[in-house]
């Protein structure tokens, strides 16, 4: 993992470097959300911990499909320190958008081919 982390941090820099800094926010993103499901990943986590994962991936989703698709993640502040199995939600997430979104996934590659 520390190998993955620091090349992680190399490549942002460059692109900060470069004034990139939507690359330097994907990256960013993508480390955290490495090192969220690396570490413990068998742990029982708060919610709150969840959803902020998830608001990551959800925002690298956006940026891969070119936000054609908003997703709006809330839950009732008195949830928000009750547990959970870490990692539980975004395979949810995850499958909504590979089966969910089939159509505009085909799409898009129509465009961009």
């Amino acid at each position: 993992p520390h190998f993955l982390y620091n090349t992680l941090d190399a490549i942002n820099w460059v692109a900060i470097d470069r004034k990139e800094y939507s690359i330097s926010k994907m990256l960013t993103s993508l480390a955290l959300i490495l090192r969220y499901s690396i570490h413990k990943s068998n742990e029982i986590v708060e919610i709150r911990d969840e959803l902020e994962y998830l608001k990551r991936y959800v925002y690298l989703q956006q940026q891969r499909f070119e936000y054609s698709f908003i997703c709006t993640v809330e839950a009732d502040e008195n949830l928000m320190k009750c547990r959970i199995h870490k990692l539980l939600i975004q395979p949810l997430l995850e499958n909504t958008l590979v089966h969910g979104f089939r159509e505009i996934q085909v799409w898009m590659r129509s465009i961009s081919a």
